[in-house]
């Protein structure tokens, strides 16, 4: 039997490999397949059961985005709001 660090070092280079290859990718040209396979990667099975999705929050009048996936999570702030309800 490997190593788990051993094995879990493999799969952070395979996540990190596979987040190259579809970082620059224009999404709306991808098949459907293509995008299944990798929002399947990144979220998995199970994603609830593992805490894994995309959160939404508005905290002190801005919209906070959290990514929580395989791939180290990633915030973004500081998104205007949509004024459309206005």
């Amino acid at each position: 039997m490997p190593d788990p660090k051993d094995v879990e070092q493999q799969a952070l280079v395979m996540r990190v490999r596979l987040r190259a290859k579809y970082r620059n990718r224009d999404w709306h040209k991808l098949n459907y397949d293509e995008i299944r396979r990798f929002l399947h990667f990144l979220f998995s099975d199970n994603p609830r059961g593992n805490g894994y999705g995309i959160f939404v929050f508005y905290v002190n009048a801005e919209y906070q985005i959290r990514l929580m996936g395989r791939i180290v999570g990633a915030d973004v702030v500081d998104i205007e709001p949509s004024n459309d309800n206005q």
